[in-house]
């Protein structure tokens, strides 16, 4: 289903992603760059939606899809300052009692990130923070 560059907004997201776990959907087309977020998918183990121009819009459908992807281990949400605040908290809800260990996009048994030269902003660091609070 393609949803993108819709202004769904925040309530349509919810709206939408209340049937997804029950849905036979196996994948949302979202955002202004037409990303493409696997729904209902137990083989997925990361996502990388680095710089993808996300909104709380776009965090609040992966939020929801997150519960629909038992092996899922890693989400990159770098480069999307506009999650903001809210967004974030949304995220880190969803993938506190999931089996995702990273927002950042850090695989299991990484021992070194090198986020140098990535052009990340405040709200990255936001982001890294939150992944080590959780």
């Amino acid at each position: 289903m393609n949803v993108s560059m819709n202004p769904i907004g925040v309530d349509g997201a919810k709206a939408l992603a209340e049937v997804l776990p029950e849905s036979s959907l196996k994948c949302l087309i979202i955002g202004p760059k037409s990303t493409r977020l696997p729904v209902n998918d137990a083989e997925v183990t990361e996502l990388n939606f680095e710089g993808q121009k996300f909104t709380p819009t776009e965090v609040t459908l992966v939020a929801k899809a997150i519960s629909t992807m038992a092996a899922l281990t890693s989400i990159n949400c770098l480069m999307n300052p506009m999650i903001g605040e809210d967004g974030l908290a949304t995220l880190v809800s969803a993938v506190k009692d999931s089996s995702v260990r990273s927002i950042c996009g850090l695989t299991e048994g990484e021992t070194m990130a090198d986020f140098s030269g990535m052009g990340l902003t405040s709200f990255d660091c936001k982001i890294m923070k939150a992944e080590f609070d959780f």
